[in-house]
């Protein structure tokens, strides 16, 4: 649907009519950034960028106001304690500060995603209404952020949140026409250009051709040279001092009336004509004429020669001819009026999405070294041998994953020069010093043989991964060691405790629930009971064996 006006206005008010009727429109819109449901999220995005932005966070207090009318947020932003008085009324502050030590590691789209599925963000933005139109202009938003990395990508510099918000302030992008498939496109004559429809319809056919008289313009003295197109050329402007007043005086008739005045007027009959030419030629099936209600039709009558008949001829009131130069077409006449009033047939009312209380839920993996909880006893203890010797170890979690290392590779039935090289050459990597690899080794053995006592045709699985489901969480870990005896497991554990005796019982109890939950995973994944589980502590040479109380833990050798 062509608008002859080249402002915006006209477009937009026609729009509006349209939408007050319910039918779905289009219309092209400037101003994204200027949009209050924009503005709100870039403000929030400013926030992430600056924690020192007071003018950003009396932005989103104001947005978050109930009451439009309100100056509360002003009154907050003139407090003495201004930034604590502003930051109480902004919902989605702390999840703000919370992303903000994030922005290191997320790109300015991801960013811009992470403040739209802020729940309270998104809530105020719907219940403003008009749903389908905001979320249309938050995509576009994104869509510009997304071309703004690529841009940077091709340039190699840097994409920033910072540069993101330079950059919008600098190109005042459009809003979206519109996503509906089925939406009129209101546009202007001049935007149609190019264009297609299976219907289209005119309006504005009362349009009168205006000369630019007032205003810069390009002029030409004699014809225009297609080889030298600036040669003769000169700009033109004649100021209006009267403002939006003067219409008819005398200033107006004798520019309108001098040579140069004549000439523009003819150039803007010239234009208006090839511009209805366009409209009309918009049309692929229908063309709709929709003349006002009252008035003459103005743009039509640019198309009669000098004292002749009219070259288009409207059909009569109880017609249907339509006389278009020596021709006639019969076209379907439907007179339409609207009513002084403004008539909402279809009132739109604004949609808020229902939302449930928030729930806290737990996080998507279980990671069994932070396991906790559970009533644990030890069951069993086995002493290996005596304690190894450590000479003024101050790194002991150096150690541990040094004897991790070693026990999972070791092989007891390999050359003995060879295992203890390789011992040495893994604790240096580790850095430990103090800790002698022929001790490193005698742990290994002692945990062999007694393995071999225990479990003679068990499978024994070194640093063995598992992962398991338990309702919507994960379960992600590695066992030191798992022991599989055919119609159960065992689980050991190694930890590099140096303690005294009478402290082995806590330290074990306190890694108990991590064994659990690794009990837990490899049941849920085998299908085997996992009834054993110990704690081995080969610095001082012991092995403890725990269960949680109220288990029958059958003993399974």
């Amino acid at each position: 649907m062509p608008d002859p006006s080249s402002s915006c206005n006209r477009p937009i008010g026609t729009a509006r009519a349209l939408s007050r009727a319910g039918l779905p429109v289009a219309v092209e819109r400037s101003g994204l950034v200027r949009t209050p449901h924009v503005e709100l999220v870039l403000a929030a995005c400013r926030l992430v960028a600056d924690a020192t932005d007071r003018l950003a966070l009396a932005e989103l207090a104001r947005f978050f106001g109930g009451d439009p009318e309100s100056d509360d947020w002003l009154h907050a932003a003139a407090a003495e304690d201004s930034a604590a008085a502003l930051r109480a009324r902004v919902p989605v502050a702390d999840e703000l500060e919370r992303l903000r030590e994030r922005t290191l590691n997320l790109t300015p789209v991801e960013l811009i995603d992470s403040v739209l599925v802020l729940p309270a963000l998104m809530e105020q933005i719907e219940q403003w209404g008009d749903p389908a139109i905001r979320f249309d202009d938050l995509e576009a938003l994104r869509g510009f952020a997304a071309d703004y990395e690529g841009e940077c990508a091709a340039s190699g510099a840097p994409a920033t949140l910072q540069g993101l918000l330079l950059s919008l302030d600098g190109a005042d992008p459009k809003r979206p026409p519109s996503l509906a498939k089925d939406a009129i496109q209101v546009i202007t004559y001049h935007g149609a250009k190019g264009l297609e429809w299976p219907m289209t319809v005119l309006t504005g056919l009362a349009w009168e051709p205006r000369a630019r008289l007032f205003e810069p313009i390009a002029e030409v003295d004699g014809a225009l040279d297609r080889r030298a197109p600036l040669e003769r050329r000169w700009i033109r402007f004649w100021p209006w001092p009267y403002g939006q007043s003067g219409k008819d005086c005398a200033l107006e008739v004798a520019a309108f009336a001098c040579e140069l005045g004549q000439s523009a007027s003819r150039r803007a009959v010239h234009e208006d004509i090839r511009l209805l030419y366009v409209g009309v030629t918009r049309a692929r099936d229908y063309l709709v004429l929709a003349p006002p209600a009252k008035g003459t039709l103005n743009w039509l009558k640019l198309l009669d020669e000098p004292d002749a008949a009219p070259h288009v001829v409207p059909p009569a009131a109880d017609d249907n001819p339509l006389g278009v130069g020596d021709q006639t077409f019969v076209a379907d006449v439907r007179p339409l009026a609207a009513k002084e009033a403004p008539e909402e047939r279809y009132p739109q009312p604004s949609f808020v999405r229902p939302r449930s209380a928030p729930v806290e839920r737990p996080p998507l993996y279980l990671r069994p070294s932070q396991a906790e909880g559970g009533n644990w006893r030890v069951v069993e203890r086995v002493s290996l041998g005596g304690r190894l010797p450590i000479d003024g170890v101050a790194d002991m979690a150096a150690v541990g994953e040094a004897l991790h290392a070693i026990i999972a590779y070791d092989d007891v039935n390999r050359d003995p020069a060879q295992r203890l090289e390789d011992a040495d050459a893994t604790l240096a990597r580790w850095g430990v010093k103090g800790f002698a690899a022929v001790d490193a080794l005698t742990a290994s053995d002692r945990l062999s043989a007694w393995l071999r006592t225990r479990w003679p045709n068990g499978n024994m699985l070194h640093e063995a991964p598992v992962t398991a489901r338990f309702g919507d969480q994960l379960v992600q870990g590695r066992i030191d060691l798992l022991v599989d005896y055919g119609h159960g497991s065992a689980i050991v554990d190694h930890k590099s405790f140096p303690g005294r005796m009478d402290h082995w019982e806590g330290h074990a109890l306190l890694h108990a629930p991590q064994l659990g939950l690794y009990s837990d995973a490899v049941a849920a994944v085998s299908g085997r009971r996992c009834d054993q589980l110990w704690i081995h502590m080969p610095i001082v040479g012991a092995l403890l064996r725990v269960m949680a109380h109220g288990h029958g833990g059958a003993e399974c050798q």
